[in-house]
């Protein structure tokens, strides 16, 4: 028996392979200490592999091929991949008749949405920087001054994709 493990697309990659003759397994190249199938489950015809320290650059469609004597097959699985980042909020100081905040967060999968909320209603939009780190993780950066007396403002960074994750930070100003 012979399983194999790809991640498909433009070009192929293989990224594990089992051959029970002779117990070898085969490592694909950056997946050498990431990977690993628990060969005791092949009796009950189970063939999953573990993907550990998984990585933005990881997410794609898996083909899944397994070839004994005299049969083959094989199936498809797609990996989805997220992360969610911290959120943070600076006084930056006074800026004409109020006081400058800054949001800052970062570490997100796939890019974040993000907004500024006063006593919980939405401020009108404010721009905000994006940048991807090498890992393709994304950082977003967003200013605003609020004016007037005391208020609750909110940072809420959000992705709305697949698990619709949101992080907020809020803080509390008072002129007194």
């Amino acid at each position: 028996m012979e399983v194999q493990w790809q991640k498909i697309g433009d070009n192929p990659v293989n990224i594990y392979q089992f051959k029970a003759m002779g117990d070898l397994e085969t490592f694909g190249q950056g997946y050498q200490s990431r990977t690993a199938m628990a060969k005791e489950g092949l009796v009950n015809g189970n063939v999953s592999l573990n993907l550990k320290n998984v990585q933005v650059a990881d997410e794609g469609t898996y083909r899944c091929i397994v070839k004994s004597t005299g049969w083959s097959s094989f199936t498809r699985t797609v990996l989805h991949v997220t992360g969610m980042g911290t959120v943070s909020i600076e006084i930056l100081g006074p800026e004409g008749d109020g006081i400058k905040l800054a949001c800052r967060s970062s570490g997100w999968f796939p890019r974040p949405e993000l907004q500024w909320l006063m006593e919980g209603h939405q401020m009108k939009d404010h721009p905000f920087e994006f940048e991807q780190d090498r890992e393709q993780l994304f950082s977003v950066l967003s200013f605003v001054t609020v004016l007037g007396d005391t208020r609750n403002v909110t940072c809420l960074v959000y992705e709305k994709s697949h698990l619709q994750m949101k992080q907020k930070c809020t803080i509390f100003l008072s002129r007194e």
